[in-house]
């Protein structure tokens, strides 16, 4: 596996672990989550363990239905018994169960609510912090055709590149 992210998540906030997976790896940050990096023909816990071990980091979306799953506290509990950075990142006011507080209480929380997608860009510093990255491994700007204008055009969750030869 070749990720720097595990992103625990519960899978009804799957639209915004998505989103925050996307940025990342819009980002040249490399993410790892379930159900899309499970690979056919074997279990879920044996990756998701593997997946853990490996990874660098984990960035806990925060919400009500996280605080009641236990498969995120198990995901949680495996990242603090491996010596993982857990980078909690709130995206609702719940508050933290006592299985949760066990394991985070002591740590600097990411507040991201009401609206997340502004501090999807505080979340993306901070992973470049703790991973050591520069500002030139991050979002390179495409080359073109010099006779040919790239033209940036923004869309919903992120920037279509026009004109331009991304490699």
């Amino acid at each position: 596996m070749n990720h720097d992210v595990f992103i625990s998540y519960s899978s009804n906030d799957k639209v915004i672990a998505d989103a925050i997976c996307h940025v990342l790896e819009e980002n040249h940050i490399p993410c790892w989550m379930a159900p899309r990096d499970v690979l056919p023909g074997q279990t879920y816990p044996s990756q998701i363990v593997d997946a853990i071990t490996e990874c660098q980091m984990i960035v806990l979306i925060y919400s009500n239905y996280s605080n009641k799953s236990e498969h995120v506290c198990t995901e949680i509990d495996l990242g603090f018994n491996n010596g993982k950075l857990i980078i909690p990142f709130l995206v609702d006011e719940s508050e933290m169960n006592k299985d949760f507080k066990y394991y985070l209480n002591r740590k600097h929380w990411l507040v991201a609510y009401p609206d997340y997608k502004e501090k999807t860009k505080n979340l993306v510093e901070t992973i470049k912090k703790q991973l050591c990255l520069t500002s030139s491994d991050l979002n390179p700007i495409p080359q073109g055709n010099p006779s040919e204008p790239i033209i940036f055009v923004p869309v919903d969750g992120g920037t279509f590149i026009m004109g331009a030869t991304i490699e």
